[in-house]
């Protein structure tokens, strides 16, 4: 709910949008703590007061009337004074707990819109920011919102604090007081600039750490790479390189911190001695109720000259990390694609019409801030896949194959949407890409991957992917535990595996990008008959491969070349054209091998 309404305000924004959007939502929750923190303020103000009232008690001898006790005046200011600790206490709580809660609040709604913006991102956007810096926008910069909720209506009621006791200090000092003001500007001058050089290391110390994250992420996915060819100390010493020069901004970061907390404990020391000793040097001697009520004055006055530093700063830090957090959530959406236009949605019925899927003269690609910074990566597609159809993409490396189910997945975003046409007619999809993926569980939580487990399916897709030798040989079975990197599998099982699971789920397409790659030609052989041809015969197929053994067996060839479909039929009119005539005799070549 609250990461709606800042998504809301967010898009109505422009400059500082998602820092103004997280304001606008969280003003009424800002200004009630602006409330408390004033009423804890002037309970302050009220304890100095009984502590004044009660050392004048003793100071003046207070002489009671007939029948009052001679400490009734005592015990009436020592009961205000409990009476009005106690409340201040209890407010300051209540500041605490609910700027705590609100912080925590505001960090998961920002945390959500960035789980939002990546499910709803390109798949391309990797290429723009890794998943090192996108951790960093969870764990670092949106933790940052509780500055918000607990500097915020702190700054609010400085001018409060500082017009009461400027007021009191005057009036018990004169102008004996500016000794102390001249100290106090002195000491909080030296904080500024601390803290200027604390936001300038800290921005540059996150730009670092960025740079850091991205090259040990891309580190840990090439880790096999890297321990092949021996480049382990290469990698360490770029990645120590990095990090010892993000420990130079550190190291100055904590030194600044350093020096800001000794001048912050020694403010109102420093200010209370010149203060003091310049009243003492003009006028002599001072009352110790006067005394002791300026001192506590003055710490009412330090402790936001004080603090202004350490809040501007906290919020100029979080303004910085919600500006780079608006950076990532500005990249562009990948777009909701209507798939049938307005006026044929009364002409097609998709849950009779034989059509699977179909696009008419559809250019896909990147888009760009306009037309002419599109990248097109497929042009001119034109396709009509019936239901039930088993299709076949094949195509030389780089022919864009990978790019058509990309498309169909809507990864890739439609360049001409008002001269195309696209229909389709599969709410189901299950899709095993070139890539075999592997999460951290059991090999039966990868293959049922949160579906409901159904063991006749299951077993039936075990067997149809070939896995149940492999589960035989497990001590464990299919409760094998197995990392994210399936490091205790073999590339074909992991391979096995991430068709299992797009064959386990009950889809009306399914999409298979090459998925079994690493498995020898006698064990796909096996697969594609017992698991693509038999498994999924009522089901719509298309099936991405460099294998042209089994092309007999598909309703549909496409042939992509050259970013377009350069070949769509059936495999005799494959057969019989000039430019494939030599499919053929490699199928031929391929089983002579396998035999």
């Amino acid at each position: 709910m609250v990461s709606r309404k800042v998504k809301t305000r967010f898009q109505k924004s422009k400059k500082n949008a998602f820092f103004k959007s997280i304001l606008k939502v969280y003003y009424k929750k800002i200004i009630l703590l602006s409330i408390l923190n004033l009423i804890t303020s002037g309970l302050e103000y009220l304890q100095i007061y009984f502590y004044d009232a009660i050392i004048q008690n003793f100071e003046h001898h207070h002489e009671p009337e007939e029948n009052e006790s001679p400490l009734f005046p005592v015990y009436g200011n020592a009961i205000g004074l409990v009476i009005t600790k106690a409340f201040t206490t209890f407010f300051h709580h209540q500041v605490k707990f609910n700027s705590e809660i609100s912080g925590v609040k505001a960090a998961n709604a920002a945390a959500a819109l960035i789980y939002e913006k990546v499910m709803k991102s390109s798949v391309f956007l990797k290429n723009q920011i890794s998943e090192g810096e996108i951790l960093n926008f969870i764990q670092v910069d949106v933790e940052k919102l509780n500055y918000l909720l607990t500097s915020l209506p702190a700054i609010i009621i400085i001018p409060f604090n500082l017009v009461i006791s400027f007021y009191y200090l005057f009036s018990f000092f004169g102008l004996t007081f500016f000794v102390g003001v001249v100290m106090l500007i002195i000491i909080v001058l030296i904080l500024w600039i601390i803290q200027y050089r604390y936001l300038v290391n800290t921005e540059v110390m996150l730009k670092k750490k960025d740079k850091r994250m991205r090259l040990t992420t891309h580190t840990l996915h090439i880790i096999k790479i890297l321990k092949l060819f021996g480049w382990e100390e290469e990698f360490r010493e770029n990645i120590d390189k990095i990090r010892n020069d993000e420990l130079i901004n550190i190291k100055n970061i904590f030194f600044l911190i350093a020096v800001r907390t000794f001048a912050n404990s020694n403010l109102s020391i420093l200010t209370s001695l010149a203060t003091i000793g310049g009243y003492t040097y003009f006028h002599g001697s001072m009352e110790i109720d006067t005394l002791f009520s300026s001192t506590k004055l003055i710490e009412e006055v330090a402790n936001p000259m004080i603090n202004i530093p350490q809040y501007i700063a906290d919020l100029e830090s979080l303004k910085i990390s919600l500006n780079r957090v608006q950076d990532f959530l500005l990249v562009k959406d990948m777009e909701e694609k209507t798939y049938i236009k307005e006026e044929k949605k009364d002409e097609v019925n998709l849950n009779t019409s034989p059509i699977a899927l179909e696009y008419k003269n559809c250019n896909f690609g990147i888009k760009g801030k306009n037309e002419n910074e599109n990248k097109i990566l497929l042009k001119e597609i034109n396709i009509n896949i019936n239901k039930n159809e088993l299709v076949t993409i094949i195509g030389e490396t780089g022919s864009r194959k990978s790019c058509l189910i990309n498309a169909i997945l809507n990864n890739l975003e439609l360049l001409n949407p008002d001269n195309s046409e696209i229909t389709f007619n599969c709410p189901e999809i299950s899709y095993a890409s070139q890539d075999p993926w592997i999460m951290n569980g059991t090999i039966r939580d990868n293959i049922i991957f949160y579906n409901k487990f159904n063991q006749e399916r299951y077993n039936q897709v075990i067997k149809a992917c070939q896995l149940d030798k492999d589960l035989d040989n497990l001590k464990y079975k299919d409760k094998t535990e197995v990392g994210s990197t399936g490091n205790n599998l073999s590339g074909g099982q992991r391979a096995r595996i991430s068709l299992a699971r797009a064959l386990y789920k009950d889809a009306d397409i399914y999409l298979l990008d090459d998925p079994i790659p690493s498995v020898d030609t006698f064990v796909s052989k096996k697969i594609f008959h017992q698991g693509i041809l038999n498994f999924l015969k009522n089901k719509t197929v298309i099936f991405v491969t460099h294998d042209t053994r089994n092309l007999q067996y598909s309703q549909r060839i496409i042939v992509m070349n050259n970013f377009n479909i350069e070949f769509n039929g059936t495999y005799n009119e494959l057969i019989q054209n000039e430019k494939y005539k030599n499919i053929n005799e490699n199928k031929k070549n391929n089983y002579q091998i396998m035999i």
